[in-house]
């Protein structure tokens, strides 16, 4: 929660963003003696929690995914499979990359998401979507679909 001082007409609207950050110790280059925020790491609404007590974060997850080169968007869903939490991800990706699975797992290699795979705490699979006319002026906000039954 944020106030701004620099409305004129009602400065003591309070916000509400549901961003995640920290304050800074370093002093800004306004100048400044305030207090400053460090760089937002993510909105509250763009992540879900595991079982575990990890928050999976959409950023975190668009950051992986966009790094395999072939892939243009996904969605992502969680659901409660007979083998417990999965995380489907619903991949456009180019025709020459037939299987999403290994260079997914590739980029997911050196992140905590592995190391929850590798100890049987989250299942991922992938599915490839078929190819879609992106307009590149837009930005698509991509949220989880999150189809649990007992939500975290």
């Amino acid at each position: 929660v944020f106030t701004t001082l620099t409305r004129k007409g009602m400065p003591l609207i309070r916000y509400r963003t549901g961003d995640i950050s920290r304050f800074s110790n370093a002093p800004c280059a306004c100048g400044t003696l305030l207090k400053t925020m460090d760089k937002i790491q993510y909105r509250i609404a763009a992540s879900v929690g595991l079982r575990n007590g990890y928050r999976l974060t959409m950023p975190a997850l668009e950051e992986v995914l966009f790094s395999i080169e072939g892939i243009s968007d996904f969605d992502a869903v969680l659901t409660n499979q007979d083998r417990g939490e999965t995380l489907i991800l619903k991949i456009n990706a180019d025709e020459n990359l037939q299987d999403l699975n290994k260079p997914v797992m590739d980029a997911l290699y050196q992140t905590a998401l592995f190391g929850m795979v590798a100890k049987g705490e989250l299942n991922i699979l992938t599915e490839p979507q078929p190819q879609k006319d992106l307009d590149i002026k837009a930005i698509r906000k991509r949220k989880f679909v999150d189809e649990r039954e007992e939500k975290q």
